[in-house]
């Protein structure tokens, strides 16, 4: 099985496996499988990581140091997941280590829209696993897919936006940035295309990652593989919660 997800590409899920059906040939008596409570421990595991170091963070970290530590952590992150996302063998210590990261990083982030917005965290969790609950039922119950070349679009997408992102982010360091990551009524319409987009990515990668967990689950990927199905959604939901959080913003006056 070949991938679409940029996460999963790089993995066992397409290597020739025991219960893919192409070999019928004796398997080793201690190989095991990845099943899906697997994946759902792995993803609750890192959900806890996460919460906790983001707590830890707007505990420990000064408030005028939120920022600083968000952009750095930030960079550090998306190249911890670039590691994870294209190794041929899954790191569960690298899964754990971006998964630190972005705690810091929706921590600080969160405590700074928090402060600027009373009750917009809430707000957006409760938006996210909303989405995600309204995906997962469109995915299961309504045969949503996003294979092919559409699924093939997303992922040059995802690419271009972290892209965008990260040239909006240096203009900013020299106070040039065109406000692709604006929050608050006053961001501005590049902003809301923006984070239009990052919600319409966010929830087509969502139903990529449920699809590949079924089929690697189905076609007997191994157990290992689970950490890097737990991070792909992991990396999906932090995205979405992100772009959720800037548009409840825009709602909000400055």
């Amino acid at each position: 099985m070949r991938s679409s997800n940029p996460v999963f590409t790089r993995t066992d899920f397409g290597a020739d496996q025991r219960g893919y059906g192409y070999d019928t040939e004796p398997r080793l008596a201690d190989y095991e499988s990845m099943t899906l409570q697997d994946v759902v421990n792995k993803s609750f595991i890192l959900l806890i990581l996460l919460v906790g170091v983001a707590i830890a963070t707007i505990t420990i970290v000064p408030v005028q140091a939120l920022s600083g530590v968000a952009v750095l952590c930030s960079v550090a992150a998306l190249v911890a997941a670039l590691v994870v996302s294209f190794r041929r063998k899954v790191s569960a210590a690298g899964v754990v280590v971006y998964t630190v990261l972005e705690g810091a990083v929706i921590g600080a982030w969160s405590y700074i829209l928090e402060s600027m917005y009373p009750g917009i965290v809430f707000q957006a969790v409760l938006g996210t696993f909303m989405a995600a609950a309204a995906t997962f039922v469109a995915y299961r119950f309504g045969g949503v897919r996003v294979r092919g070349k559409f699924a093939r679009g997303v992922v040059i997408g995802m690419f271009a936006y972290v892209g965008v992102a990260l040239v909006n982010l240096v203009f900013s360091f020299f106070g040039n940035s065109f406000g692709w990551a604006g929050v608050g009524a006053g961001a501005g319409a590049i902003a809301w295309v923006s984070a239009g987009i990052g919600v319409f990515l966010a929830v087509a990668s969502l139903v990529m990652d449920f699809d590949e967990i079924e089929r690697g689950v189905r076609m007997g990927a191994p157990r290992q593989e689970s950490w890097r199905a737990a991070f792909g959604l992991m990396v999906t939901m932090i995205w979405l919660y992100t772009q959720i959080l800037r548009i409840l913003s825009f709602f909000r006056n400055d």
